[in-house]
């Protein structure tokens, strides 16, 4: 209950604002069209998400869609519930927006479905384990994004040792 205001936080609409300034200089150039296409944002982004964080799939929709890219997200099979969720929630608030956002899940190395889902995509980004990454990668034609296999972790101060919840609270 305390980890996915720490996940969402982040995502709310000023501080995706205030993101997209700092990257691209002004929110108003995701609304600029140039040559009849627009400037910035792959016109769909497929992003394959994998199952060991729970939320994982708010960012990616959220920031997608403040692209203005159409989104299709691959849930992972360890998650299937959060990215539905999180979709329908979006319907609720904003039903035209969520026409512009697809989630799903299919067997990984489904070769008949992800040559569809990835043919489409302009850009596909994809986390999972390294063997995914590059079977993925192989089968990809355009734009790719790989998040591999990470290792992480955290140092607790002697002053925190005797504080069970901290241990806690990381954990």
């Amino acid at each position: 209950h305390r980890g996915m205001p720490l996940v969402l936080e982040p995502l709310r609409g000023e501080a995706v604002r205030a993101l997209i300034e700092s990257e691209l200089g002004d929110q108003r150039v995701v609304d600029a069209v140039h040559g009849g296409r627009r400037a910035v944002g792959p016109g769909l982004i497929a992003h394959v998400l994998s199952g060991n964080i729970p939320g994982l799939a708010a960012a990616p929709i959220v920031l997608s869609l403040a692209l203005k890219s159409a989104v299709l997200i691959k849930s992972a099979a360890g998650d299937r519930a959060f990215p539905a969720l999180f979709a329908a929630s979006i319907r609720d608030v904003d039903p035209d927006l969520a026409q512009c956002l697809v989630v799903t899940h299919w067997r990984g190395g489904d070769a008949a479905v992800e040559e569809v889902a990835f043919g489409a995509a302009d850009l596909i980004v994809a986390s999972g384990s390294d063997a995914a990454i590059a079977a993925i990668a192989g089968r990809v034609r355009g734009r790719f994004i790989g998040h591999g296999h990470k290792v992480s972790f955290a140092v607790i101060g002697r002053e925190c040792l005797s504080n069970a919840a901290s241990a806690h609270d990381l954990a």
